[in-house]
Protein backbone atom coordinates (compact mmCIF):
# COMPACT_ATOMS: atom_id res chain seq x y z
CA UNK A 1 0.00 0.00 0.00
CA UNK A 2 2.93 2.35 0.57
CA UNK A 3 3.95 2.26 -3.09
CA UNK A 4 0.81 4.15 -4.11
CA UNK A 5 -0.60 1.31 -6.21
CA UNK A 6 -4.32 0.59 -6.23
CA UNK A 7 -5.50 -1.96 -3.70
CA UNK A 8 -8.30 -4.18 -5.06
CA UNK A 9 -11.40 -4.39 -2.89
CA UNK A 10 -13.50 -7.45 -2.15
CA UNK A 11 -17.03 -7.57 -3.60
CA UNK A 12 -19.71 -6.21 -1.30
CA UNK A 13 -21.95 -8.63 0.57
CA UNK A 14 -25.72 -8.45 0.77
CA UNK A 15 -27.47 -6.04 3.18
CA UNK A 16 -28.62 -7.58 6.43
CA UNK A 17 -32.03 -7.28 8.03
CA UNK A 18 -32.46 -4.26 10.25
CA UNK A 19 -33.70 -4.68 13.84
CA UNK A 20 -37.50 -4.70 13.84
CA UNK A 21 -37.76 -1.38 15.67
CA UNK A 22 -35.38 0.36 13.27
CA UNK A 23 -37.17 -1.12 10.27
CA UNK A 24 -40.56 0.02 11.56
CA UNK A 25 -39.33 3.56 12.14
CA UNK A 26 -37.61 3.66 8.73
CA UNK A 27 -40.75 2.43 6.99
CA UNK A 28 -42.71 5.30 8.50
CA UNK A 29 -40.80 7.61 6.13
CA UNK A 30 -43.41 7.30 3.41
CA UNK A 31 -42.62 10.82 2.20
CA UNK A 32 -38.97 10.04 1.46
CA UNK A 33 -39.40 7.70 -1.50
CA UNK A 34 -36.51 5.29 -2.02
CA UNK A 35 -33.76 7.64 -0.82
CA UNK A 36 -33.02 5.93 2.53
CA UNK A 37 -32.79 2.56 0.78
CA UNK A 38 -30.42 3.94 -1.86
CA UNK A 39 -28.21 5.61 0.74
CA UNK A 40 -28.19 2.39 2.75
CA UNK A 41 -27.18 0.38 -0.31
CA UNK A 42 -24.37 2.75 -1.28
CA UNK A 43 -23.13 3.04 2.30
CA UNK A 44 -22.84 -0.72 2.66
CA UNK A 45 -21.12 -1.05 -0.70
CA UNK A 46 -18.48 1.47 0.35
CA UNK A 47 -18.13 0.00 3.86
CA UNK A 48 -17.60 -3.52 2.56
CA UNK A 49 -15.08 -2.52 -0.07
CA UNK A 50 -13.05 -0.37 2.33
CA UNK A 51 -12.89 -3.04 5.03
CA UNK A 52 -9.15 -3.32 4.50
CA UNK A 53 -8.80 0.29 5.63
CA UNK A 54 -11.27 0.67 8.47
CA UNK A 55 -11.01 -2.80 9.99
CA UNK A 56 -14.56 -2.67 11.36
CA UNK A 57 -16.85 -5.65 11.53
CA UNK A 58 -20.40 -6.95 11.56
CA UNK A 59 -21.62 -4.83 14.47
CA UNK A 60 -20.39 -1.56 13.02
CA UNK A 61 -21.81 -2.47 9.60
CA UNK A 62 -25.23 -2.91 11.16
CA UNK A 63 -24.97 0.46 12.92
CA UNK A 64 -24.12 2.10 9.59
CA UNK A 65 -27.14 0.43 8.01
CA UNK A 66 -29.35 1.70 10.82
CA UNK A 67 -27.95 5.22 10.53
CA UNK A 68 -28.45 5.28 6.77
CA UNK A 69 -32.01 3.98 7.06
CA UNK A 70 -32.92 6.62 9.68
CA UNK A 71 -30.83 9.62 8.62
CA UNK A 72 -33.84 11.56 7.27
CA UNK A 73 -36.30 10.62 10.03
CA UNK A 74 -36.67 14.31 10.95
CA UNK A 75 -37.78 15.50 7.53
CA UNK A 76 -41.47 15.50 8.41
CA UNK A 77 -40.75 18.73 10.30
CA UNK A 78 -39.11 20.33 7.26
CA UNK A 79 -35.64 20.23 5.79
CA UNK A 80 -34.16 22.87 8.08
CA UNK A 81 -32.76 21.22 11.19
CA UNK A 82 -33.98 17.76 10.20
CA UNK A 83 -30.65 16.19 11.18
CA UNK A 84 -31.08 17.55 14.71
CA UNK A 85 -34.63 16.22 14.95
CA UNK A 86 -33.42 12.85 13.69
CA UNK A 87 -30.79 12.79 16.45
CA UNK A 88 -33.37 13.55 19.14
CA UNK A 89 -35.89 11.01 17.89
CA UNK A 90 -33.39 8.19 17.68
CA UNK A 91 -31.86 9.01 21.05
CA UNK A 92 -35.27 9.04 22.72
CA UNK A 93 -36.66 5.94 21.02
CA UNK A 94 -36.46 2.92 23.28
CA UNK A 95 -37.99 0.44 20.83
CA UNK A 96 -35.27 0.32 18.17
CA UNK A 97 -33.73 -2.92 19.37
CA UNK A 98 -30.37 -1.22 20.02
CA UNK A 99 -28.51 -0.86 23.29
CA UNK A 100 -27.59 2.60 24.62
CA UNK A 101 -24.21 2.64 22.89
CA UNK A 102 -25.67 1.59 19.55
CA UNK A 103 -28.49 4.09 19.80
CA UNK A 104 -26.03 6.89 20.53
CA UNK A 105 -23.81 5.99 17.58
CA UNK A 106 -26.78 5.73 15.19
CA UNK A 107 -28.14 9.05 16.49
CA UNK A 108 -24.82 10.74 15.80
CA UNK A 109 -24.64 9.28 12.31
CA UNK A 110 -28.02 10.83 11.54
CA UNK A 111 -26.93 14.12 13.10
CA UNK A 112 -23.68 14.30 11.16
CA UNK A 113 -25.06 13.33 7.74
CA UNK A 114 -25.50 17.01 6.80
CA UNK A 115 -23.96 20.39 7.61
CA UNK A 116 -20.49 20.55 9.17
CA UNK A 117 -20.20 17.89 11.90
CA UNK A 118 -19.11 19.93 14.93
CA UNK A 119 -18.02 17.00 17.05
CA UNK A 120 -15.68 18.69 19.53
CA UNK A 121 -18.52 20.58 21.21
CA UNK A 122 -21.03 17.76 21.09
CA UNK A 123 -21.65 16.16 24.53
CA UNK A 124 -23.08 12.94 23.06
CA UNK A 125 -19.95 12.50 20.94
CA UNK A 126 -17.55 13.44 23.72
CA UNK A 127 -19.23 11.01 26.14
CA UNK A 128 -18.16 8.12 23.90
CA UNK A 129 -14.75 6.54 24.43
CA UNK A 130 -12.04 7.17 21.86
CA UNK A 131 -12.71 3.90 20.05
CA UNK A 132 -16.38 4.66 19.58
CA UNK A 133 -15.64 8.22 18.50
CA UNK A 134 -13.39 6.74 15.83
CA UNK A 135 -16.24 4.46 14.73
CA UNK A 136 -18.59 7.45 14.45
CA UNK A 137 -16.02 9.34 12.35
CA UNK A 138 -15.54 6.44 9.93
CA UNK A 139 -19.22 5.55 9.58
CA UNK A 140 -20.41 9.14 9.34
CA UNK A 141 -17.76 9.80 6.71
CA UNK A 142 -19.15 6.96 4.60
CA UNK A 143 -22.76 8.01 5.20
CA UNK A 144 -22.16 11.64 4.23
CA UNK A 145 -20.60 10.68 0.90
CA UNK A 146 -23.32 8.11 0.19
CA UNK A 147 -26.01 10.68 0.91
CA UNK A 148 -24.31 13.06 -1.53
CA UNK A 149 -24.28 10.30 -4.14
CA UNK A 150 -28.08 10.34 -4.11
CA UNK A 151 -28.43 14.12 -4.14
CA UNK A 152 -31.20 14.05 -6.76
CA UNK A 153 -33.07 11.21 -4.98
CA UNK A 154 -33.24 9.44 -8.35
CA UNK A 155 -31.00 6.47 -7.51
CA UNK A 156 -28.81 7.44 -10.46
CA UNK A 157 -25.78 5.60 -9.05
CA UNK A 158 -26.32 1.95 -9.94
CA UNK A 159 -23.22 0.70 -8.15
CA UNK A 160 -19.91 1.86 -6.68
CA UNK A 161 -16.49 0.29 -7.18
CA UNK A 162 -13.94 1.34 -4.58
CA UNK A 163 -10.17 1.26 -4.57
CA UNK A 164 -7.51 2.98 -2.50
CA UNK A 165 -3.85 3.86 -2.32
CA UNK A 166 -1.75 5.22 0.51
CA UNK A 167 -3.03 8.70 -0.33
CA UNK A 168 -6.40 8.37 -2.05
CA UNK A 169 -9.78 6.64 -1.96
CA UNK A 170 -11.41 6.35 -5.38
CA UNK A 171 -15.10 5.68 -5.90
CA UNK A 172 -16.10 4.76 -9.45
CA UNK A 173 -19.84 5.33 -9.74
CA UNK A 174 -21.76 3.44 -12.41
CA UNK A 175 -24.47 5.74 -13.80
CA UNK A 176 -26.71 5.94 -16.88
CA UNK A 177 -25.44 8.07 -19.74
CA UNK A 178 -25.87 11.79 -19.05
CA UNK A 179 -26.49 11.37 -15.33
CA UNK A 180 -24.41 11.55 -12.18
CA UNK A 181 -22.76 14.98 -12.28
CA UNK A 182 -24.85 16.32 -9.40
CA UNK A 183 -24.19 13.16 -7.39
CA UNK A 184 -20.46 13.44 -8.03
CA UNK A 185 -20.42 17.10 -7.04
CA UNK A 186 -22.22 16.56 -3.75
CA UNK A 187 -20.38 13.36 -2.95
CA UNK A 188 -17.15 15.33 -3.11
CA UNK A 189 -18.61 18.26 -1.18
CA UNK A 190 -19.62 15.92 1.63
CA UNK A 191 -16.35 13.99 1.59
CA UNK A 192 -14.66 16.11 4.25
CA UNK A 193 -15.20 13.76 7.16
CA UNK A 194 -14.33 10.65 5.14
CA UNK A 195 -11.05 12.26 4.08
CA UNK A 196 -10.27 13.18 7.68
CA UNK A 197 -11.23 9.80 9.13
CA UNK A 198 -9.36 7.73 6.52
CA UNK A 199 -6.45 10.21 6.11
CA UNK A 200 -6.83 10.06 2.33
CA UNK A 201 -8.06 12.31 -0.47
CA UNK A 202 -11.40 11.34 -1.99
CA UNK A 203 -11.77 10.94 -5.75
CA UNK A 204 -15.13 10.23 -7.43
CA UNK A 205 -15.28 9.14 -11.06
CA UNK A 206 -18.31 8.46 -13.24
CA UNK A 207 -18.55 5.44 -15.52
CA UNK A 208 -21.56 5.25 -17.79
CA UNK A 209 -23.49 2.00 -18.04
CA UNK A 210 -24.76 0.63 -21.36
CA UNK A 211 -28.44 0.53 -20.40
Amino acid sequence: MNDGSLIPCEPASEPEDLPKGVKALAESLSFSGGHPEQVSRLSLLVFDQLAGLHGLGHGERLLLHCGAALHDIGLDGGKKGHHLRAFDRIMNCGTLGLDERGRTIVSLLAKYHRKSPERNGDPAYLDLDSGDRRIVDLLAGILRVSDGLDRTHCSAVRSVICSFTARTITLVCLVPHGEGEEEKRYGLLKGDLLEEAFCRKLRILLEHTKD
